[in-house]
């Protein structure tokens, strides 16, 4: 359908009181692609097949580039 528009959109039972993701979430555009992993108890942030960050379960941070902590995110 071409310029279909809903309207008043409705949930129906049963909803998943405890949505889950696949392990594996893919984001692209351009010519980047990221994959967010989740495994274990890691959570591992990918850039173009390249694993440049990952969060443990104990709130761990690691990263394989600087850390700018005075930056502007624009």
């Amino acid at each position: 359908l071409t310029g279909a528009t809903l309207t008043s959109p409705t949930l129906t039972s049963p909803i998943s009181t405890s949505p889950t993701l696949g392990s594996v979430i893919t984001i692209t555009g351009g010519t980047q692609s990221w994959t967010v992993t989740a495994g274990a108890e890691n959570l591992t942030f990918a850039y173009n097949g390249v694993n440049v960050m990952r969060v443990d379960g104990s709130g761990n941070l690691v990263v394989t580039g600087n850390i700018e902590t005075a930056g502007t995110i624009s």
